[in-house]
């Protein structure tokens, strides 16, 4: 699995924790600049309908459209809540449905005869649920 992808395809909720701080501002910021990054490093992988682009496109578009347009306050006090429940959303979701969201990027360096065998769909389950679980216990974290 190319890691750097899946790096990259993390990089605008990642650059959101970091930019996004106690006031409404930096909060209005950390969204432009998100979806500003999931557009620029994620274009490729969108135009192939990869999950987690397409779901961090969908995120930050609706924080623009709630948070700075409509200037919701609830949506903008419980966006670290909402950004995680999001990302678990996508690993529980996207194993529910027998597509984890890492295989996408796994097929890219695992050969074609490979993509429906057991353990090629089981260490992709594993590897999204460990995401999903990262994700539970910062949803927790934040939560309280």
């Amino acid at each position: 699995m190319n890691i750097i992808k899946l790096f990259l395809a993390f990089a605008p909720w990642i650059v959101f924790g970091l930019v996004s701080g106690p006031s409404f501002f930096s909060l209005e910021i950390a969204i432009v600049v998100s979806l500003a990054i999931t557009l620029i490093l994620s274009y490729k992988t969108m135009r192939k309908w990869y999950i987690l682009p397409w779901v961090t496109f969908t995120f930050f578009v609706l924080a623009l459209i709630t948070v700075i347009i409509m200037k919701n306050i609830w949506v903008a006090t419980h966006m670290k809540i909402l950004s995680y429940m999001v990302l678990l959303a996508v690993s529980w979701g996207s194993i529910l449905v027998g597509l984890p969201f890492t295989m996408q990027y796994a097929k890219e360096e695992v050969d074609k005869s490979l993509w429906n065998t057991k353990s090629f769909i089981l260490t992709n389950q594993i590897i999204t649920a460990f995401w999903g679980a990262i994700f539970f216990i910062n949803l927790g974290i934040s939560y309280y």
